[in-house]
């Protein structure tokens, strides 16, 4: 999942901030994610790990708002931001979704299927951002 909020953290930055910061910080912050994982593995300490993504998400939500206008395909971000807010909520009442599936589908993997769909949003907005631009090229 950190990989994912790390994916969609550096793609806002390059695409309001510096369009260079995909290919700079890219493998950086994947390092960062991965790295609050096995510290807070190590330690049982969860501050890092909540640092890491919860932050991303108040960035993506303030810049989203901040800069409406220069997204070509803003709802892809929308939904992804979406998508990862419902997998945190999954995860936070893992117990009840999994009395209310009747032992089905916990929270925690609900999580996971939440996760995927952020990741796919955002493949898909990728995708049609460059088709975006190939059709602008193509045009001048």
């Amino acid at each position: 999942m950190v990989i994912g909020f790390m994916a969609l953290f550096v793609s806002l930055l390059s695409e309001f901030i510096h369009p260079r910061f995909d290919v700079i910080l890219l493998i950086p912050m994947l390092m960062l994610g991965i790295a609050s994982v096995i510290y807070w593995h190590f330690t049982d300490d969860l501050r890092f790990y909540a640092w890491v993504q919860f932050f991303p998400l108040l960035y993506i939500s303030i810049v989203s708002l901040i800069y409406r206008e220069r997204s070509a395909c803003q709802s892809y971000l929308f939904a992804a931001l979406g998508l990862y807010i419902l997998a945190k909520v999954a995860e936070a009442f893992d117990k009840s979704f999994f009395s209310m599936t009747h032992q089905y589908f916990s929270g925690h993997s609900l999580k996971h299927l939440f996760s995927i769909f952020a990741v796919y949003s955002l493949y898909l907005r990728l995708r049609r951002t460059s088709c975006i631009l190939n059709e602008k090229r193509e045009i001048a």
